[in-house]
């Protein structure tokens, strides 16, 4: 009689623990994909917060107040990578290819393109610097140069200024970029008309009236 209710206790305690790992792996599955997803949120807005003080570096770079610095970047375990195809603009017909950076946290992507940009999103992170007086459009553009492509969780940053080219009395001035409908959300609010040839690109036209500012940054 002994024997049988000991393993009728025992067989009791295995129902028991066998219940509360059911419990716990159906709590697992229902709560840990809502966990990690605020996780990546978290680091992607640090990741966000890290490239908005770069282009705010770079800003005292190309006004001079500062002709290099440096700057530990977090990259939140994502890639930062210095591309040089993706930001074209056309000056009276001339080309320049302009560099920029593109920073991946998962499946998501924020770019320094003289602005700062989120894919997906039309309206900027940051907005670019677009002045527009009753006689005259200007236009700062970054080229950020090098071969930089880093990854991991922090990342040495150096950034020198190389120089400015500056077009003035153009009267059109073509910008392709991904980030097409971002750039027309600017113009927007510096009311500036353009021609809206999204998604490729955008064009503005003045007479005569619009100044280019082409700013070089090394980033390595």
């Amino acid at each position: 009689m002994r024997s049988n209710q000991a393993v009728s206790e025992i067989v009791g305690a295995i129902l028991i623990f066998a219940i509360i790992v059911t419990a716990v792996g159906i709590l697992y599955f229902k709560f840990m994909p809502v966990i990690v997803g605020e996780f990546d949120n978290l680091r992607y807005e640090n990741a966000k917060d890290e490239i908005v003080e770069l282009k705010e570096l770079i800003e005292r770079v190309r006004m001079g107040l500062e002709p290099s610095t440096t700057k530990f970047i977090t990259i939140e375990g994502g890639r930062l990578t210095l591309n040089k195809s993706s930001f074209v603009i056309i000056v009276d017909g001339q080309t320049f290819d302009l560099g920029r950076l593109d920073l991946e946290v998962g499946s998501r992507m924020l770019t320094l393109e003289t602005g700062v940009f989120e894919k997906g999103n039309s309206i900027p992170v940051y907005s670019p610097v677009v002045i527009k007086t009753p006689e005259r459009i200007y236009i700062p553009l970054y080229n950020l140069s090098g071969s930089l492509s880093a990854g991991g969780n922090r990342y040495h940053l150096t950034l020198i200024f190389r120089g400015v080219e500056s077009v003035e009395g153009v009267s059109q001035l073509v910008i392709r970029s991904q980030y097409c409908e971002a750039w027309k959300w600017t113009l927007n609010e510096s009311q500036i008309p353009y021609m809206d040839n999204c998604p490729n690109s955008i064009i503005i036209s003045s007479p005569g009236n619009i100044t280019v500012s082409i700013y070089t940054i090394e980033v390595r």
